[in-house]
């Protein structure tokens, strides 16, 4: 929780999302970069280069009123949620070579340290076939009991079906929230979100309460795949959400795994869109532990050896 005061201040001063790793680089730090004035923001020479970071944004960067920083920290505290600054030693190193990293985590239950594990993203329809359910629950089930971290986003469908799988081989799931973790959004996936606090960690850069929007899941997307050293595409239509993960995962650099669907199913024709575009066609969870160099265990709980 390293100076987590200031970077309360930038996230609020900045927006969700922003690009705010050069602006605190070119400061020196959160704390010089609150610390500054107009005019020391105006004579950067990042200054003006994006939304967040412009005259529209002044009255926020000029505002130096740290109680409502305070209060969400009060705030956390009492809903026992833990506040993870890039400062900290617990905050995902891959989230922090990407320019737009998360100014603030939220997280409650136990944080899997998902900077020494091999971290897969499961994602895909809210409505899968049959053979979807199936594919995911297999692959994961697979990847899980071999040590990879599942991280999704805890929709329904097969982000449920991710996190389940991780939960029944007994591992940790890391659960992305476009949302505050205390809100009431998708009450129907209540249990499997309380389940996650106990058995892995529910994870959100907005504050507790801070109920969805239109514009939140597609900022939460980047940090899904953000976290990930892979992400696994199970069931995508041609205007499917999932889409979007893919993109970002694409502009990160993680590589993108696909499980086939047929030629002929619309609910498979962003799936196979995006393996015509180079990503990965998967079919078991080797796949995509041969990607990574990593000896996978056909049988017995070894964890994958992980050289990558």
């Amino acid at each position: 929780m390293k100076n987590a005061l200031y970077w309360l201040w930038l996230q609020r001063a900045f927006g969700y999302s922003a690009c705010v790793a050069d602006p605190v680089r070119y400061f020196g730090g959160v704390k010089q970069l609150f610390e500054a004035t107009e005019n020391d923001y105006r004579a950067c020479e990042l200054f003006g280069k994006t939304r967040s970071f412009s005259s529209s944004r002044l009255r926020l960067l000029n505002n130096k009123d740290l109680s409502f920083a305070q209060s969400i920290l009060e705030q956390c505290e009492s809903f026992g949620i833990k506040v993870i600054t890039p400062e900290d030693v617990d905050y995902p190193k891959k989230l922090l070579k990407l320019p737009d990293y998360p100014a603030v985590l939220f997280v409650k239950g136990d944080f899997v340290t998902l900077n020494e594990r091999l971290c897969v993203a499961v994602i895909g329809s809210r409505e899968p076939s049959d053979y979807a359910k199936t594919a995911a629950h297999e692959i994961t089930c697979a990847l899980s009991s071999q040590g990879a971290v599942i991280v999704s986003g805890g929709a329904l469908g097969v982000d449920s079906i991710g996190h389940k799988a991780a939960l029944e081989c007994k591992q940790k799931t890391v659960l992305v929230l476009g949302c505050g973790i205390e809100t009431h959004y998708l009450s129907s996936n209540a249990p499997l979100r309380a389940e996650i606090s106990q058995n892995g960690a529910l994870v959100s850069e907005f504050p507790p309460t801070l109920e969805p929007t239109a514009g939140s899941f597609p900022q939460r997307n980047r940090i899904i795949s953000g976290v990930s050293d892979a992400v696994l595409i199970v069931q995508a239509g041609d205007r499917s959400g999932t889409l979007n993960t893919a993109k970002h995962a694409k502009n990160q650099g993680r590589p993108l795994f696909v499980v086939p669907g047929p030629v002929s199913s619309s609910l498979f024709a962003g799936s196979n869109r995006l393996i015509r575009e180079g990503a990965k066609p998967v079919f078991s969870a080797e796949d995509i532990f041969v990607h990574f160099d990593m000896v996978y265990a056909l049988q017995g709980n070894t964890q994958p050896e992980i050289s990558f």
